[in-house]
């Protein structure tokens, strides 16, 4: 969405590409990371028992199209893993011809019996996390040379950190959660006025549908 938006605006947006491109790849990483851990315990992922915990596309929530996590699974199977997955949210999935049903209960002895144990989340790594506060730093310092600057925090970071970004030295004036996209310009303007723009909600309802492809 930032890089379709970006180009209406004839902004070149490589980083963002590249990042998407990075994303894309990280189902097909995560199972080879799967696989070099069962090696190392002389284990081959072929025949090994997966356990995948959480296959919706965010947290508290059914809906699981476009969730990364069924692409792991899809990956998995192809080297010829035994995968079953727990989900409260998600009992049953149908994607890409690929059916599936989730176990009914998360038990010790589930858990037990697989030999690697996959948990998906969307929370982003800690040293990645660094960066970003290692970045507000240096936004900090020029916005002393340029006050009306508007610094602002998107995505999973800012649905988790709300009460640390809009607070403190390194307080930010716009922060938004993954679903918030569309509050954007309402963001900004409040920004704008001297407050703070900040809509961390999490929808059950959003779709993306309106989005464009890059």
């Amino acid at each position: 969405y930032l890089s379709w938006k970006a180009r209406e605006f004839g902004f070149h947006t490589s980083m963002i590409e590249s990042s998407m491109m990075v994303n894309d790849k990280m189902p097909e990483y995560c199972v080879e990371r799967a696989m070099h851990i069962l090696n190392n315990h002389k284990k081959a992922i072929n025949g090994a028992k997966v356990l995948v915990l959480g296959v919706a596309y965010k947290q508290d929530i059914d809906d699981y199209r476009e969730s990364p996590a069924i692409r792991v699974i899809e990956e998995l199977l192809k080297v010829g893993a035994d995968v079953k997955y727990y989900d409260p949210w998600v009992a049953q999935f149908k994607e890409n011809g690929l059916v599936m049903d989730g176990e009914k209960e998360l038990t010790a002895e589930l858990v037990e019996e697989a030999d690697i144990v996959l948990i998906n989340t969307c929370s982003i790594r800690d040293n990645a996390e660094q960066r970003i506060w290692g970045r507000l730093s240096e936004m900090r310092r020029l916005r002393k040379k340029k006050p009306a600057l508007l610094i602002g925090i998107i995505g999973c970071m800012a649905e988790r950190l709300k009460e640390q970004l809009v607070e403190g030295d390194l307080a930010v004036d716009i922060v938004a959660g993954p679903d918030a996209y569309r509050d954007l310009p309402k963001l900004v303007r409040d920004a704008e006025a001297g407050g703070k723009g900040v809509n961390v909600l999490l929808s059950q309802e959003e779709t993306y549908a309106e989005i464009a492809p890059v």
